[in-house]
């Protein structure tokens, strides 16, 4: 079975939207320069991935979020989980907020 690596295509298509993205200002909640100090590679994707999450269910995310919680979560599965979906969507799963997960269920 063939491993298909996005890297590169995303990498391209950040590039060619860029342009469009240069007077987008990315949400208060990404986090910064100083939490990135802070934290592991792997922890703040982490942590951006769950966020990502939450935001999603609030609202519909505008393209530069999207974008950049696309990259995260590719990041974080590549980096985080050895590229490894299944890896990525457990840890998800058990990561996720009780509270958010209880009320979908109802």
């Amino acid at each position: 079975m063939t491993r298909l690596n996005l890297a590169t295509p995303c990498a391209l298509a950040a590039l060619a939207l860029a342009p469009l993205m240069v007077h987008a200002a990315p949400p208060t909640w990404l986090p910064t320069q100083a939490s990135e100090a802070a934290l592991s590679r792997v922890d703040e994707l982490k942590a951006v991935y769950l966020e990502c999450d939450r935001a999603s269910m609030r609202m519909v995310l505008d393209p530069t979020t999207a974008g950049i919680c696309s990259v995260a979560a590719e990041e974080l599965r590549t980096v985080g989980f050895d590229g490894r979906f299944e890896d990525l969507y457990a840890w998800w799963r058990s990561s996720r907020n009780p509270v958010i997960i209880s009320a979908k269920g109802k």
